[in-house]
């Protein structure tokens, strides 16, 4: 699951898991467990925890000790040669351990995001107008909570490697905790279970340093970037956290040993005959074939010899003048078989 987390801090996107040969379809709706996020800005509530970040006074300089109204705590260094520029912190619920019946909440998890303004002036030595109050305004801190969802899947489609599927997240009431497992049975959705072992692991990655640090700026650091605070620093905190819970959704729902079984779309050919259309073209046809066959009985009738179109004929023929202005072309050959052999016979040079 840490993979898919940092998919989803980095934006790198994977394809849903799916089989389908040519296009298949999905008439049913799904419901899997997934996860879900929200974010909100605290930045107000927060400050207002500790009263020295309105400050006026230069010499309140040091660690100043925030709240978030989740009861998260954020410690952000304020000195003259350098500031906390983003810190990033989470807790988590964990079930204790032989406590059966133990509600367990949905949203078992909340991270804070505290950063500095990456446009702000940048921090150089001390000065009279280098003052907490300033430093406190130029924090922007919001808070997200990450817990369990159920998704409903419906209007599913792929073709080839894509996939077109529509879903719709429902939250989830609190769940039991039975052994270690934690259960959730609410009305209209059918029962979840997840093992409270691999919630309690996820809370530890959120809650360790290779999620949670901190990164300072200025003249000086104290310590190299830690967690994915350095991922954080530009984009947008909600639109992170909305990808790392579609990420961990994408790697639940593969990982799993439930199958969701469609149906294969299959292209058929059917051929429509309008016959009307073909009355005419058959009429021509036909008549055609009564006039063929009418010329060769009339041929046959009146011993017509076939025209073909040889020069042999001209050769034994002469032109025979009849009148001053009408010629008649006559061969002395009595049949189309006596030209034929003296053709055979006859052997002609150009000169």
């Amino acid at each position: 699951m840490e993979g898919a987390v940092l998919r989803g801090v980095y934006n790198i996107t994977s394809s849903p898991d799916f089989k389908c040969n040519s296009r298949c379809v999905w008439h049913d709706s799904y419901v899997s467990l997934g996860f879900t996020s929200q974010c909100k800005d605290v930045t107000i509530a927060t400050l207002a925890s500790n009263a020295n970040t309105t400050s006026n006074e230069t010499y309140n300089r040091g660690i100043y000790q925030l709240k978030t109204p989740g009861k998260i705590s954020i410690d952000m260094h304020f000195e003259s040669l350098y500031r906390t520029q983003i810190k990033t912190n989470a807790i988590g619920f964990k079930a204790e351990y032989g406590r059966d019946k133990t509600p367990f909440p949905a949203d078992f998890l909340h991270i804070a995001v505290a950063r500095r303004n990456p446009s702000a002036r940048p921090v150089g030595s001390e000065d009279e107008g280098d003052l907490p109050s300033k430093y406190f305004k130029e924090l922007e801190i919001v808070e997200c909570s990450i817990g369990l969802a159920a998704y409903n899947y419906a209007t599913m489609s792929a073709s080839g490697n894509q996939i077109d599927m529509k879903s719709s997240s429902i939250k989830l009431d609190s769940g039991v905790v039975y052994g270690r497992r934690v259960w959730y049975n609410q009305t209209g959705l059918p029962p979840f279970v997840a093992q409270e072992a691999d919630i309690r692991a996820l809370v530890n990655l959120f809650e360790s340093s290779r999620f949670s640090g901190n990164m300072t700026t200025g003249q000086v650091t104290t310590v190299p970037p830690s967690g994915i605070v350095v991922a954080l620093v530009n984009p947008n905190i909600s639109q992170t956290f909305d990808n790392i819970a579609a990420s961990m959704t994408e790697q639940l729902r593969s990982a799993g040993n439930d199958v969701a079984r469609g149906i294969t779309v299959t292209s058929v050919v059917f051929v429509h005959i309008e016959w009307a259309w073909l009355t005419l073209p058959i009429a021509v046809t036909f008549v055609s074939a009564l006039f063929l066959l009418a010329t060769w009985i009339h041929t046959r009738l009146h011993h017509c010899i076939p025209w073909k179109s040889s020069s042999v004929a001209l050769l034994y023929h002469q032109v025979v003048m009849e009148g001053e202005s009408k010629a008649v072309m006559r061969s002395e050959m009595s049949s189309l078989t006596e030209m034929e052999r003296a053709a055979k016979e006859t052997k002609a040079t150009l000169e």
